[in-house]
């Protein structure tokens, strides 16, 4: 697969996922301090086993907070909202797709990791069941998105 198919795919995947994200209420109750809220650049992307350019890796800004989401890809928004289960190892988000977007009505189960500084989220583009681990494999439609907090 050629790097601008690659490129295309994960934009989609992207947009799809960012949709997702967007229609689901997060579970963290009003005061807590829900660690995922913040905006969030990409800093390397995979797709089915397949590493992105730092040319495409990079050109992903994610926002979320309070359960909702945007995410910015060559510039064209997504936006959805997200459901964080953080009783589960690894931690699950439930993500679903906003009305209007590519991925209205479509789930998107993900896990991640979070630090003070670096948000890692692998994401079932198939919407079937959250990965297991933080790896793509090729013939799967598995997202990994490694992200750095951008400061406020």
């Amino acid at each position: 697969m050629h790097y601008s198919n690659l490129a295309l795919l994960a934009i989609s995947g992207l947009t799809l996922l960012l949709t997702v994200a967007t229609t689901i209420p997060s579970q963290a109750a009003a005061g807590d301090k829900d660690p995922l809220a913040g905006t969030w650049q990409s800093v390397s992307a995979e797709l089915g086993g397949m590493v992105f350019p730092p040319a495409v890796g990079t050109n992903f800004t994610l926002t979320m907070k309070a359960g909702k989401y945007e995410v910015l890809a060559s510039g064209n928004p997504d936006r959805g909202t997200y459901q964080v289960d953080s009783k589960t190892k690894p931690h699950q988000l439930h993500i679903l797709g906003g009305p209007g977007g590519p991925n209205a009505g479509k789930t998107i189960p993900a896990i991640y990791e979070v630090t003070a500084d670096h948000l890692k989220i692998c994401y079932d583009l198939g919407g079937t069941n959250a990965p297991a681990e933080f790896k793509t494999t090729p013939g799967t439609k598995l997202f990994l998105v490694h992200y750095a907090r951008k400061a406020e």
